[in-house]
């Protein structure tokens, strides 16, 4: 598909679609280009959150999907 082809049916998509939540997340996105932004760009408390679970994960200290879910299922 051609570039002119995809936006062709991105506009009649767009056109098409009355959801107020997936537009505002196009015109963000469509923004964020003009803008070039940084679209992830993490805090030094969240890298330093990523190390330690990185070291987590190597050392063995994880759970099984079942696991988790079954302590998400005590929380709630």
């Amino acid at each position: 598909m051609t570039t002119s082809e995809l936006k062709k049916c991105v506009i009649e998509d767009i056109e098409k679609t009355k959801d107020e939540d997936l537009l505002g997340e196009i015109y963000r996105i469509l923004r964020a280009e003009e803008q070039d932004l940084d679209v992830f760009k993490f805090t030094d408390k969240q890298k330093s959150q990523i190390e330690i679970s990185l070291k987590q994960i190597a050392s063995g200290e994880t759970i099984s999907e079942e696991d988790a879910d079954k302590e998400m299922d005590e929380w709630l």
